[in-house]
Parts: structure tokens; sequence; C-alpha cells
């Protein structure tokens, strides 16, 4: 079974594909077309993934290898100790908007943010390296307002 898509207005989520980066995707794809949508309506990928099982960086360009050319998603992998149904070691879940795309920050095929619709998307940000928490959290929500910026929003 694919994965369930549901749709309020012009927005579409996803969820619950099961395999390979390129078998989730397609699946993702064919839930999206159902609802009058397609890959190039994607605004935001959240990958969840077997932390050991699978490299992130792999994970990365096997998602990449996947997408339309275009201008980009936002991504947010997520280690987990298990993931994806049944036996799999990933879980792919997927919003789309339909509707014009009206600011990207980042290029690639991978973005940090991006607004779509009346919508916000945000990717995951990673905090300085070597860091205690507070100072990664601080590098963090600096990240994360400097793209909202860049979207025209901000935190207040």
């Amino acid at each position: 079974m694919g994965p369930k898509a549901v749709r309020v207005g012009e927005l579409i989520l996803t969820g619950g594909a099961e395999g390979s980066p390129p078998e989730q995707l397609a699946a993702i794809a064919k839930a999206l077309a159902g609802q009058g949508a397609s890959l190039g309506d994607l605004c935001l990928l959240r990958a969840f993934y077997r932390a050991g099982g699978v490299d992130p960086q792999a994970l990365r360009a096997a998602l990449a290898a996947c997408l339309p050319a275009g201008e980009g998603v936002a991504l947010t992998l997520v280690p987990v100790a298990w993931a994806g149904q049944g036996k799999g070691d990933l879980s792919v879940e997927a919003a789309a908007v339909v509707g014009r795309r009206h600011a990207t920050v980042g290029t690639g095929p991978f973005v940090r943010g991006l607004r779509q619709g009346r919508f916000l998307f945000l990717g995951g940000q990673a905090g300085a390296a070597n860091a205690t928490l507070a100072e990664e959290s601080r590098a963090v929500m600096q990240a994360l307002g400097q793209t909202l910026a860049g979207l025209g929003a901000g935190f207040g």
C-alpha cells in the first residue's frame, strides 16, 4: 500500500511510504497526483532514518536525484532509533502547496526555506560543531531567524 495524502485547500500532506528513496518519492508523486499536484509542487521533505543504518549524506544524494530540477525543497533529516513501517530504515513525509512560489532562501535541490502560497517551510538547521547545547541552540535560532527574514517573516 502506498502513502496516504490529504489535501486542505492548497496544502497537501503525505506520509507512510515504504522502500528505498526512489521508491518512496515515486509513491509520494503518485499520492500527490491523486490530489492534483506533482513533485514540482513539493515544499518540504522530512526523512526519518535509522541512525547507524543509513548514511545521511548518501540519503541526501538519493533524495536529490529523485527530485525534478527547479526551485528546491526544504529538507529535514531526522535520525531515529527505528524508522518506517514494517522493517524499514527510512520513512519520508512530504508537504506540497499548489500555488506560486514567492521566495526561496538558498539554492540547489535543498533550500534553507521557502514561501509558497500562504505557507512558510524551513529546512533543518545544524548548530555549531563542538558547541555546548546553549551555543548550538543559539546558532540554530540565529540561522532560522536569518532564513525567516529572507522570506519576509520573523519570530514575532
